[in-house]
């Protein structure tokens, strides 16, 4: 009697542990959820007040977007609210020509359906890091009034299973609603590395539907851009969807010295001394250049504090040295240079 108590009782404490669990599992679900929910919520009322005011966006139902869609329209950029023109990109005067005449004047006089041109669906832009890739992709859109869509390895990647694919199909349905657009992937090599059995199988699933997806834009007015460091690592597949292959390249010393000027404006002594910096500089890209006069800037305003407090007109006056970006240059130049990467990708690059 006293056993079959003793079994009763620990099958009663088996069902109070079961029905523990469940519960505390479908709260946890609950909240999950809720949480979910609350966080869509904010992400949709994020992207109506960024969005709301472009003539195209009003003719779009905010509500037609689910919330895969919504956490993908967090990284666009309408063309009119683009910060970088051709015009203030230095140093690369020879491909922003080529890009110019192959791919932004078909955008802008709409020629996708024309059969005497070939407007390109995929460009890689490759090179050393810091080189203006990105500010490229960007100059395009804002010159040709595409709509900007910036994405990632990171924005695309989930834990949980069937999320990140969600996401690489809302990356593409957002473009089509939204069209014509620029599909901007930074780091596209983290996407797109070759395909073998050593890749896990869902990372081939997420490769596979990008390749299909991609396929589909043959009647769109969407444009896919690479950027990348590590051209070398990038499936075979993806590269012959991007027949326009541009390497970008560390800026010469000409390239430099545009640079220079470009970032400096008319903030720069009189006797500022550009192909003297453009000489020492050597090795260093566009966003080390950024870089250098940042810091030269903060030295300037630093030393010049050491002796008197600056009142407004010292600050609209303030202007920086030679000697500031000389002096700033050995921080800049510590950090390391970044190797170039091999000469890859024989066919259909461009490099003059």
């Amino acid at each position: 009697m006293a056993k079959e108590s003793i079994n009763l009782l620990l099958s009663l404490a088996q069902i109070g542990a079961t029905v523990l669990a469940a519960t505390l599992t479908g709260l946890l679900i609950y909240y999950k959820i809720t949480d979910h929910d609350h966080e869509t919520e904010q992400v949709a009322k994020a992207v109506q007040n960024k969005l709301k005011s472009h003539p195209r966006i009003k003719e779009i139902n905010m509500h037609s977007f689910n919330e895969y869609e919504l956490r993908v329209l967090d990284g666009l950029i309408v063309p009119e609210n683009i910060g970088t023109s051709f015009d203030e990109i230095g140093g690369l005067d020879h491909i922003i020509q080529e890009l110019q005449d192959s791919i932004f004047l078909p955008l802008k006089l709409n020629l996708f359906n024309n059969n005497l041109f070939t407007v390109p669906r995929g460009i890689l832009l490759y090179g050393p890091p810091g080189t203006g890739k990105t500010s490229l992709a960007k100059a395009i859109a804002r010159e040709s009034g595409y709509f900007f869509l910036s994405i990632n390895d990171s924005l695309i990647e989930s834990k949980f299973y069937g999320e990140s694919q969600k996401l690489i199909n809302a990356v593409f349905t957002v473009s089509e609603k939204l069209q014509p657009a620029i599909i901007f992937i930074d780091e596209i090599d983290a996407i797109t590395s070759s395909r073998d059995t050593m890749s896990s199988e869902l990372s081939n699933s997420k490769k596979s539907m990008l390749l299909q997806l991609w396929d589909g834009l043959l009647e769109s007015k969407i444009i896919i851009i690479g950027a990348t460091n590590r051209a070398e690592v990038i499936d075979d597949a993806f590269l012959r969807r991007m027949p326009k292959k541009i390497k970008v390249e560390l800026p010469t010393t000409s390239g430099r010295e545009q640079i220079l000027r470009i970032l400096l404006k008319d903030n720069h002594s009189p006797d500022f001394d550009f192909e003297l910096l453009a000489e020492k500089t050597n090795g260093l890209s566009g966003s080390d250049l950024r870089e250098l006069k940042n810091e030269a800037a903060n030295y300037a305003l630093k030393n010049l504090l050491k002796f008197k407090t600056l009142s407004n007109e010292d600050v609209s006056n303030f202007k920086i040295h030679t000697s500031d970006m000389e002096a700033m240059l050995y921080r800049i130049k510590n950090k390391g240079f970044r190797p170039d990467n091999a000469s890859i990708l024989n066919s259909d690059v461009s490099n003059d």
